[in-house]
């Protein structure tokens, strides 16, 4: 499965990874990534292949603009380099920044999207 995949990867830069949400007292840095969209490839028969393209949201949240934005750099560099038997291609899609007031402390979150091309 490719999410386990990611997380190994992500786990080599971060040491606060989390699917989807972070749990209750987590600590910052942390990484938090949600697939937000699966398109299987399909043959010329219209039957489905083994291959997908994955969009995946990853957010990096600390209290530190500068380690949001350091940290989100290393795992685009990361990531853009990966290509093993199951990873075929990765696109940077884009970045956005922002500021999260939800929490007691203030949170700096740089939101990074990107496609994968992958073997299920």
């Amino acid at each position: 499965m490719f999410e386990t995949k990611l997380f190994a990867r992500l786990k080599t830069v971060a040491v606060n990874v989390y699917p989807l949400a972070a749990p209750l007292g987590y600590k910052s840095p942390a990484v938090i990534y949600n697939c937000v969209n699966v398109d299987p490839t399909r043959n010329i028969n219209d039957d489905i292949e083994n291959t997908s393209f994955m969009d995946f949201q990853i957010d990096v949240y600390s209290t530190s603009f500068l380690e949001a934005k350091t940290l989100a750099r290393t795992i685009r560099n990361n990531l853009k380099a990966w290509q093993d038997n199951d990873v075929q291609a990765v696109a940077y899609m884009n970045e956005q920044g922002s500021v999260d007031n939800t929490t007691q402390t203030q949170l700096y979150r740089v939101m990074t999207f990107y496609k994968f091309f992958v073997t299920d």
